[in-house]
C-alpha cells in the first residue's frame, strides 16, 4: 500500500534581524513625512493668519470709509493741520479763529501707535470719543485728495495698500457744502484732517 505524503511548506523566519540600510531608509522616510507634516502645519497657520489680518484690515477700512463719507457729506468746511507726530505743517498749523477741536471730526495717523484714528466729541461730552483703526498700520494705508468740481469739492480716497501697490478700496464723494479752495492733492494722510460737523451724524 502506497502512502501519500503531504508536503507542507515550511516558513523559515530569517534570524538575521534588520540591516543598517533598512534602518537608514526607515529613518529617512519618517523624517520626510514628519517634515512635510510640519511644513503643511506652518504654511496653513501662516495662510490663516494672513487671511485673518487682511480681513480685519478690510473691515476696518470699510468702517473708516463710512465715517469719512458721513462726515464729508454734511461738513460745511474743512481744516488741515500738521500731524502731532510730524514736523510737516503745510496746510496750516491751527484751526480757524473761533473754532475748537470739539467742533470737528478729526482723522489722523499716529506714527507712535502705527494706526489711524478718528476723534470726535459727542454732544455733552468734555472728552473726545476716539476710534482706533489698528489694522491700518502704515501711513500709506490711507490716501486722500481733493479737487474742485465747479462750485463743489471732490474728495477721493484710497484705503489699505496691498503688496502690489494697489488698494482694496477706492472711492470718492462730492462735498456739496464745502466751498472751493486750496486743498491737498492725493497724498498720505500724514496730517490732521478736520471735518466741521455742526449736527453730528
Amino acid at each position: 500500500m502506497k502512502k501519500l505524503k503531504f508536503l507542507h511548506s515550511i516558513n523559515k523566519t530569517s534570524k538575521r534581524g534588520v540591516t543598517l540600510p533598512e534602518v537608514i531608509i526607515s529613518i529617512l522616510f519618517t523624517a520626510i513625512i514628519f517634515s512635510t507634516a510640519v511644513s503643511i502645519w506652518f504654511v496653513g497657520g501662516k495662510v490663516f493668519k494672513d487671511t485673518e489680518e487682511v480681513s480685519l484690515a478690510y473691515n476696518q477700512a470699510r468702517s473708516l470709509e463710512t465715517m469719512l463719507q458721513n462726515a464729508a457729506s454734511v461738513a460745511p468746511s474743512l481744516a488741515f493741520t500738521a500731524n502731532l507726530e510730524s514736523s510737516e505743517g503745510i496746510f496750516g498749523s491751527s484751526l480757524p479763529a473761533g473754532k475748537a477741536e470739539s467742533d470737528y471730526f478729526r482723522f489722523y495717523y499716529s506714527e507712535a501707535e502705527a494706526a489711524f484714528f478718528l476723534s470726535y466729541y459727542p454732544d455733552g461730552y468734555a472728552e473726545p470719543m476716539i476710534i482706533e483703526y489698528d489694522a491700518l498700520t502704515r501711513a500709506d494705508d490711507v490716501r486722500i485728495g481733493f479737487s474742485a468740481i465747479g462750485e463743489s469739492v471732490l474728495m477721493k480716497y484710497k484705503l489699505v495698500r496691498t503688496n502690489d501697490d494697489s488698494y482694496f478700496i477706492e472711492g470718492g464723494i462730492v462735498l456739496n457744502y464745502v466751498s472751493p479752495g486750496s486743498y491737498p492733492a492725493m497724498r498720505n494722510l500724514d496730517y490732521n484732517l478736520y471735518f466741521h460737523v455742526e449736527e453730528g451724524f
